[in-house]
């Protein structure tokens, strides 16, 4: 359970927000066919954003770099709150690792981008708000804060 109202809040709010997140359909979950892309579609595909068990998120937060630009708009919300609720978890991490671009033209990572709205992009802001504010050992400082600047649209 959330620890306090403002984080029950901002989870309601994420969710209000990601609202128009369409669930990919089982082709478009990973971007091609592969072993470890195989299991990822098939462990992922039974479930709803909201409905992943607390027990695959640590992993659904690890596999983000294999999730399509659909899936990962649509997932990014559960590992979010995953983090919010668990912030003793390495969740957080993983999400700054791969929302943290390397480099904001690159296709890959602009597809991705590009593919959350205003309002989304302004809750993931909000997010990694929340993380500088939380100053987790588990976060890397400078990952952070280029990640905010990415998700601020100041990159």
């Amino acid at each position: 359970m959330p620890q306090s109202k403002s984080e029950t809040q901002f989870i309601n709010e994420m969710y209000l927000a990601f609202r128009d997140a369409r669930q990919p359909s089982v082709d478009e979950i990973t971007l091609h066919r592969c072993i470890e892309c195989d299991d990822i579609r098939d462990t992922f595909e039974p479930y709803s954003v909201r409905n992943v068990p607390d027990e695959k998120v640590e992993w659904l937060a690890r596999s983000l770099c294999f999730l399509s630009p659909i899936t990962l708009r649509y997932y990014l919300p559960r590992c979010i709150e995953f983090d919010i609720i668990n912030p003793n978890s390495w969740v957080g991490d993983s999400i700054i690792v791969f929302i943290r671009v390397q480099n904001v033209s690159d296709p890959y990572w602009a597809e991705r981008h590009d593919e959350f709205s205003q309002n989304e992009r302004e809750i993931v802001s909000e997010y990694l708000e929340i993380l500088q504010a939380r100053n987790d050992a588990n976060i890397d400082d400078e990952q952070l804060t280029l990640a905010l600047e990415i998700w601020e649209g100041k990159a």
